[in-house]
């Protein structure tokens, strides 16, 4: 079942098709993927982790059973938005549906009937401060480590940031047998970006983009591990933006005088 998640939600809005088609082609997810069905041999991994080793023995997860939860070692716990957030939204990308997904598997078929399963992924947050109430910056660490074995997975990263990119790669490790079991590999991945800025700038301004392709720009960045987004909203043909702070500032622009507006607001986003 090879579906390019990011690519899927971009693909009906034909103007955006253009804009991002060949790179969500190019650097787009598929969860749920079957090894057999992949050249590489790190299946759907994007991008590759630094170190990687992927063993042969496999566990199966099963929606009823499987938990992504904070770990009684980390210093972030309930109540940290961002991973809580982080946590449920996983669960949905690996299992979708629980009515669709919390099936048995079939009698006498298929991987899962003699694996053992894999009941929790435990995230462990290093730092005094696990940074749930800040934003990320060009300097934040994104680092992270995930050792997948029975029972418990873990995934280990000095903030949230480096948990949210090692929840995406956990993601990416779980695919399906011919049965519709999820199974995931023996695995072991530390893992940190190559590149401190790794953007998408979108022009609004020129391109009118409706505010639900915007959402799902955000979301399909987030399956490639970028972490800038460059959001070009104003110029001076067209200024689309109405400040809630300033609501004279668009009325001005109208008039003509934007030159004093336009320059600090190129930085804001």
């Amino acid at each position: 079942m090879a579906v390019l998640r990011g690519l899927a939600m971009l693909l009906p809005q034909p103007g955006f098709r253009f804009l991002l088609a060949g790179l969500l082609l190019f650097l787009g997810r598929g969860s749920a993927l079957s090894l057999q069905e992949e050249s590489s041999p790190f299946g759907s991994l994007w991008p590759l982790p630094q170190k990687l080793n992927i063993e042969a023995e496999l566990y199966r997860l099963s929606p009823a059973t499987f938990q992504i939860v904070h770990s009684p070692q980390s210093s972030a716990s309930v109540g940290c938005s961002i991973l809580d957030n982080a946590f449920r939204r996983y669960f949905y990308y690996i299992f979708g549906s629980s009515t669709e997904r919390d099936q048995p598997a079939a009698a006498g078929g298929g991987s899962g009937g003699n694996v053992d399963e894999l009941s929790q992924l435990q995230v462990i947050i290093t730092a005094s401060d696990p940074e749930c109430n800040q934003h990320p910056s060009v300097t934040s660490v994104e680092t992270y480590e995930i050792v997948v074995t029975q029972p418990v997975a873990i995934l280990k990263s000095e903030n949230v940031w480096g948990a949210l990119r090692g929840l995406e790669t956990f993601s990416q490790l779980v695919y399906e047998d011919q049965y519709d079991t999820l199974l995931i590999n023996k695995t072991q991945i530390l893992d940190s970006p190559r590149f401190a800025h790794r953007g998408i700038l979108l022009d609004t301004s020129r391109h009118y983009l409706p505010l639900k392709v915007i959402l799902e720009t955000l979301e399909a960045m987030s399956f490639n591990k970028f972490n800038v987004f460059h959001w070009h909203i104003v110029d001076d043909p067209s200024f689309p933006y109405q400040s809630i702070s300033f609501p004279e500032l668009s009325a001005q622009v109208s008039k003509g005088i934007f030159i004093m507006f336009l320059l600090p607001l190129y930085t804001a986003f």
